[in-house]
């Protein structure tokens, strides 16, 4: 018989003993609609024939429409639930979603929502649906923007995606989950609704677990957490593929709640940067823009240095999860002023300028053509400046792309005002 620490399990339909030993923990429940039994899946230090009745136990409980819930720990754990849904007589609708029962402990919980005959399943599921290959080297995050993407790129009655991995690979088994767990993180905040089951090919003894993923219920965005994510912005003539991925890496983990902090370096640093932060979907970024401390320009510490080499060169970003855009759009602009920038404009003169409009509106918009580097560079410095001007207090602004001009030229549009709020500045480091 498997002990508590070994398998958890909920059945939502009263509880009995089972010949197989599997003995119901929450017997004080039978009055209640629902009742509950508390398993875990068998780990790595069960036997075979423990992994086999356990399987055989799920397989039972779905042949009586009843739903499941699984709570593993550990790799071993994750297979045998994955394996089980796989194998069961019948298509098992489920979710995988990630609890976080400690600060520092998270672990994946699996929980079906149905059953139907295979037959029915396969004569009603999306096909030629795109498929991604899972291996052990395969990050949870990288696989979960690439299903969200593949979904969101189909047509909305196409929205299906299948993932695999071998059978008898266990990391790669686990990376399989853990990125289905992933997506709900992710824009749109949906979670996956799977199918998974066994194929096994004709010219491959290695059989394949199939999980065949749509969008299912939105759920609520992770809450904004401590943790700090350094990003790091490539320079000039970055590779589309680097851009890409550093893309990526800002917006999910803005969208997971994480504060996002971005050293830049030079111009092209910063409009990468800023391009980031812009393109991040569902959600505004509030950005605070700081000099980097200890990074001057040129000679500085040598006995001959002249003043523009006191001046700091590198700029840091810091960025969080802001508003909706729905409700950032819904803001009152008509009290704002305009304080346009080129790349002659004086720095010092831009940040006074934008305090006293602060000041007095509440608020400042600050743009400038994206595509000239020079007046972008201007309009963060001018931002990083401001504390210097204020004694100490900063402007919190949202960045985002617009149009202006009869030729529609691209617009880079600083919406600033009063910061707030507070930052951390090296918490919970993670680095990408």
């Amino acid at each position: 018989m498997l002990a508590r620490r070994q398998c958890r399990l909920l059945v939502t339909k009263d509880a009995k003993p089972q010949a197989s030993g599997f003995w119901p923990l929450a017997q004080g429940l039978r009055q209640l609609k629902f009742c509950s039994v508390e398993l875990r899946p068998p780990g790595g230090y069960a036997s075979d024939e423990k992994a086999h009745s356990f399987r055989m136990y799920i397989h039972r409980t779905v042949e009586k429409d009843q739903r499941v819930r699984m709570s593993p720990w550990g790799d071993a754990a994750i297979r045998n639930s994955l394996q089980a849904l796989a194998t069961a007589p019948k298509a098992v609708s489920f979710e995988v979603e990630r609890i976080k029962s400690s600060e520092e402990e998270v672990h994946l919980v699996f929980e079906s929502a149905g059953s139907s005959p295979w037959q029915e399943y396969l004569e009603n599921r999306i096909m030629n649906t795109k498929r991604l290959a899972v291996t052990a080297d395969t990050q949870a995050v990288k696989l979960a923007r690439d299903l969200v993407s593949m979904l969101q790129a189909a047509a909305k009655d196409e929205q299906a995606v299948q993932a695999f991995a071998f059978w008898d690979d266990d990391a790669a088994l686990v990376a399989l989950a853990k990125g289905v767990a992933a997506v709900s993180s992710l824009y749109p905040f949906k979670r996956l609704t799977c199918v998974a089951n066994v194929v096994n090919p004709m010219d491959d003894p290695r059989g394949r677990l199939f999980v065949y993923a749509t969008f299912g219920e939105p759920v609520e965005p992770l809450p904004k957490s401590g943790q700090v994510f350094h990003a790091y912005p490539p320079g000039s003539k970055a590779d589309p593929a680097v851009l890409k991925r550093f893309y990526a890496s800002v917006e999910d983990r803005l969208h997971q709640g994480s504060h996002v902090h971005m050293l830049c370096l030079g111009t092209d640093a910063i409009m990468h940067s800023i391009r980031a932060l812009c393109l991040v979907k569902g959600f505004t970024a509030d950005l605070v823009v700081q000099w980097a401390p200890g990074i001057k320009g040129e000679g500085a510490g040598s006995a001959s240095q002249s003043k523009a080499s006191q001046v700091p060169r590198a700029v840091r970003l810091k960025a969080t999860r802001g508003q909706t855009w729905e409700e950032f759009n819904a803001t009152d602009f008509s009290k704002t002023s305009l304080r346009k920038v080129k790349s002659t404009t004086e720095v010092g003169k831009l940040a006074y300028a934008a305090v006293a409009e602060v000041r007095q509106h509440e608020a400042v918009a600050i743009h400038c053509f994206s595509d000239d580097k020079a007046a972008v560079t201007v309009a963060m410095k001018a931002l990083a400046a401001v504390p210097t001007v204020t004694g100490g207090k900063k402007l919190v602004c949202v960045p985002s792309f617009g149009r202006a001009g009869p030729d529609q030229r691209p617009v880079l549009r600083l919406y600033a005002k009063r910061y707030r709020g507070q930052q951390p500045e090296q918490a919970n480091p993670a680095s990408g």
